[in-house]
C-alpha cells in the first residue's frame, strides 16, 4: 500500500482545520475521515491517505478538495456510496488516488460526471456512457488548477476575492492572495478591537480585503 507522505507545499489539514476552512461541521468531517478515508477509499485505491501528526489525523490539500466535493455532492442529493463508487472508478481511469481534485467535476441528476481532456462528458461509472449535459459544480469554479489539471489552490469566497487556500503558503492555512498574511491574524486583530484603519496600515491591505478576511474567518460551520 502506498502511504501519503508529509511534504512541504502539500498542506496539512486536521479535522478541526478542515471544519474551519470549509465551514463544515466537525462530525461530518470525522465521518468521512474515519469511515471512507480510513476504510473504503484506502482499500479501493491501495493508498493510505491519512497522515499522523502528533497523534492527530490529517490529510493534504488534495484530500481537502475531495472532502469538499464529497460533501457538496451529498448536499445535492447524491449519496456517499454513489460518490465513492465514482471515485473508485475515476481513480482507476485516471491513475490517481485523487480524481476529484483533477479538472472539473460535473453532476447530472444522480450521475457524477467528469470532464476528460477530450471534452467529452463521461459518466463516472462502468458504462462510460456519454452524458448530454451537466451542471458545473459551483465549488469547482473556486479551484485554480495547475498545468496538469490538478487542483493547486482554493478561493473559498470565489476568485474575485482575495482569500486563498494555497498549500505552498503558510502550510495551507487561509491567507491573503499574493502574501503570507494569515486571514486569522487580520480577523483576530479586528475581533480584539483594533480598527480597520490600523490593520490596513500594518498589513498594507485595502478595506475590502480586510472585510473579506473578517467575514470569512467569523463564518461558522
Amino acid at each position: 500500500m502506498v502511504r501519503e507522505k508529509l511534504e512541504l507545499g502539500a498542506g496539512i489539514y486536521t479535522i478541526t482545520s478542515i471544519s474551519d476552512i470549509l465551514k463544515i461541521k466537525k462530525n461530518k468531517i470525522s465521518h468521512i475521515f474515519n469511515y471512507y478515508y480510513n476504510y473504503k477509499l484506502e482499500d479501493s485505491s491501495n493508498h493510505k491517505y491519512l497522515l499522523d501528526i502528533e497523534g492527530h489525523k490529517a490529510v493534504n490539500f488534495l484530500s481537502l478538495v475531495e472532502i469538499k466535493i464529497f460533501y457538496t455532492l451529498r448536499e445535492h442529493g447524491i449519496k456517499y456510496p454513489t460518490t465513492f463508487k465514482a471515485h473508485e472508478f475515476l481513480s482507476k481511469e485516471l491513475k490517481t488516488p485523487y480524481p476529484f481534485a483533477h479538472h472539473e467535476i460535473l453532476i447530472s441528476g444522480s450521475d457524477i460526471l467528469f470532464e476528460l481532456d477530450s471534452k467529452d462528458l463521461i459518466k463516472a461509472d462502468e458504462s462510460k456512457q456519454t452524458a448530454i449535459k451537466g451542471i458545473v459544480l459551483p465549488f469547482c469554479k473556486k479551484i485554480e488548477y495547475n498545468s496538469k489539471n490538478i487542483a493547486k489552490s482554493y478561493y473559498p469566497l470565489g476568485k474575485e476575492k482575495s482569500i486563498i487556500i494555497d498549500p505552498e503558503h503558510q502550510f495551507g492555512e487561509p491567507t491573503i492572495k499574493n502574501t503570507n498574511i494569515l486571514v486569522q491574524s487580520v480577523a483576530e486583530m479586528y475581533n480584539a478591537g483594533d480598527s480597520k484603519e490600523l490593520i490596513s496600515n500594518i498589513y498594507n491591505l485595502n478595506y475590502e480585503t480586510i472585510n473579506d478576511a473578517i467575514s470569512y474567518y467569523n463564518q461558522s460551520a
